[in-house]
């Protein structure tokens, strides 16, 4: 199976001397990770990928937990008509898959000319990870007392 990815490595990437490098990965014994390091460090741009990586799961992460943790403020202590059947459609959303929804997505941000962006990213999994937050934070909010906030001071 190793040996199946390194020829798949190789064809995909021509200008990589795969097979040299693994024959190395061999004679000198060195683990996967020490020879990935190493092929990383040949890429030039690998600090860039890593730095755009966690702007986007930062931002993404925040935006989706504060306007989670609202949502879901709001259905555990407020009562109002279709509450359970909103939390039921909420949840709905996180069984629809994601290549289901690949091709729309992309349409719509291409007519907005929005491909390539990182606010494409952010807002694209930070809404696909809503429904979890909402359902896990609006437990974590139920099992908190109705006289807890009242009993802070300066209220």
């Amino acid at each position: 199976m190793i040996e199946w990815a390194w020829k798949k490595l190789q064809e995909n990437h021509p200008e990589l001397d795969i097979t040299v490098e693994y024959h190395l990965y061999e004679e000198y014994n060195e683990t996967r990770t020490q020879l990935a390091i190493r092929l990383l460090r040949r890429e030039s741009n690998w600090l860039k990928y890593y730095g755009d990586t966690i702007i986007v799961a930062s931002f993404a992460s925040l935006i989706a937990v504060i306007t989670g943790s609202f949502t879901a403020y709001s259905f555990a202590r407020y009562n109002f008509r279709f509450k359970n059947f909103f939390m039921i459609f909420i949840l709905t959303f996180q069984m629809i898959s994601g290549p289901s929804i690949i091709i729309p997505l992309y349409n719509m941000f291409a007519n907005l000319n929005l491909l390539d962006t990182y606010i494409v990213l952010i807002l694209v999994d930070s809404v696909g990870t809503m429904p979890l937050i909402i359902w896990l934070i609006r437990g974590y909010f139920s099992t908190i007392p109705v006289t807890s906030p009242l009993a802070a001071p300066g209220i």
